[in-house]
Order: C-alpha cells, then structure tokens, then sequence
C-alpha cells in the first residue's frame, strides 16, 4: 500500500513516483514533458491512456523531489536550497531527465557553492563516492584552502583512501617542487604516502621543513582534478534473498529507452 503525498495523489496522473522517505507521488507525465527532454521522448508515439506506468524508485527525498517538480514548471526562477547534499541530488535528478533551463539556473547555484566551499562538496563526494564532483570540486581548491588552520580536520572527514590518493596526485610529481621553491624533507620523502596523523593541527605545528602546506596551496588543482582516480572499493558481497530487495522497481511498460547519461557540472 503506496504513502501518497496529499496533494499529489490524482489518480489520473500516470506516473508514480516513490521517494526514498517511501512518498508516494502522482505527477502528469505532459507536465513533467514541458521542462523534461527525457519525458518528452518517453511520451512521443505512446498513448497514455494504453500505456501503464509502473511505479518508479526515485531515490531522493520529497523534498527534493518536490523541488524537482516545481523546476520542471517554472524553470527559470530560482529557489532557496536546502543543504548541500539535498541540493546535489535534486541537480543529478535534473540531469538525469535531461531539464535544460532549470538545470542552468541549478547548477549556477552549485557552482557557486562549491566556489565558496570546495572542501564541503569534496567531503560530501568522498561520502557518496562521488568520484566527478569531487574532481568538480578540486578544480576550485585554492593557496587559501589550506591556509585556515583545520586542513586536518577537514581531511578527517574524507574516506582514507581518498586522502592518500590525494595526497599522492600532489606529491608524485616533481615539477610541483620547482614549481613552489620547496623540497621534500628526507624524512617525508621515505614516508610517501605515509603522512601526519589525521587530526586538527595548529598550522605552526603543520608547517615542517618541507613546507608542507604552502606546497599543497601552490599545486595544480586543476591537474590534480583531472589525474584525481582513487580505487573503487569492490562490490559488498550480499547475502542470498539480499539482492531482490535491492532491485530498483522495473521500468514503465512501453516505455523501455534507457536512462540519458548523466551530466557533469562544469567548473567555471
């Protein structure tokens, strides 16, 4: 039995929506049409009064979700975001039904947080293991990244194996050395990719002699984001009966063309 939201339960819409809050939603696949270059393509030559929609997994909140349906009605009006997390994933859902306008006033607004503060959107990726946006998000780190005291503290936050892949696309290449006038201590350069403990550390206690801070601001973001490529960790093995539990609900009926691909956010 469906939860459906209270004002989006017509029963003459055709499609369903369910949200990963379990909402049910109702919503015209024509509205959707308007903004939706893949609803659009999804209602060309099929009759919806033949054509049976099979509820679909939408996998994000309904507030998100309700942000996305308003975006796909009056695309070019900006809205007040949620959280950073809520605001990326209503951005993959447009790009994921290919919206064009709302997408270029929803990414503007990404692209400016991200601008603000790289590190919390490269968190936020290394969390999802988001391996595009966090190279979206490198690609704004600048000197002054580092330069505020909780480099540590923020590196905490990051999943391991993303700190030392860090780590190393900065260190692996000598012409940063000459670039930034600083040399690797001896014993740093035994200790690759061994670094300092991931805890907060005052920047007097960070700052050996080899410079290590001032080093990391004068690299190459934007190199670094293109050669930033950690290892995918393997598959979690599931249990037998685990993995229809898992299976996203099938597609509409007469409806089988496969997802558009997703976008990714330019930096500026």
């Amino acid at each position: 039995m469906l939860n459906y939201h209270p004002h989006f339960a017509d029963p003459s819409d055709d499609l369903i929506f369910v949200t990963s809050d379990a909402v049910a939603l109702r919503v015209s696949s024509w509205r959707l049409a308007l903004e939706s270059k893949y609803w659009k393509t999804k209602r060309h030559g099929l009759s919806t009064a033949t054509t049976v929609w099979a509820p679909i997994a939408i996998g994000v909140s309904s507030k998100v979700f309700l942000e996305f349906i308003e975006y796909t009605q009056h695309p070019n009006i900006a809205r007040r975001m949620g959280t950073l997390a809520e605001h990326l994933d209503l951005y993959k859902l447009l790009c994921m039904y290919d919206c064009p306008n709302a997408l270029r006033v929803v990414g503007g607004i990404l692209t400016a947080r991200i601008t603000a503060d790289p590190w919390e959107m490269f968190i936020l990726a290394s969390e999802r293991n988001d391996v595009p946006f966090a190279r979206t998000a490198l690609k704004h780190f600048k000197p002054d990244t580092f330069g505020d005291g909780t480099f540590w503290a923020k590196m905490a936050r990051v999943r391991p194996e993303w700190q030392l892949h860090l780590l190393a696309c900065i260190f692996h290449h000598p012409q940063e050395a000459r670039k930034s006038h600083a040399a690797l201590c001896p014993q740093t350069r035994l200790a690759v990719p061994v670094f300092p403990p991931m805890t907060p550390t005052a920047p007097a206690q960070v700052k050996c002699s080899c410079r290590f801070i001032e080093w990391m601001g004068d690299s190459d973001f934007p190199r670094i984001a293109r050669s930033f490529n950690p290892v995918q960790p393997a598959p979690a093995q599931t249990k037998p009966g685990e993995e229809a539990k898992k299976r996203p609900l099938p597609e509409p009926v007469g409806a089988t063309a496969a997802q558009p691909p997703m976008k990714t956010l330019r930096a500026e």
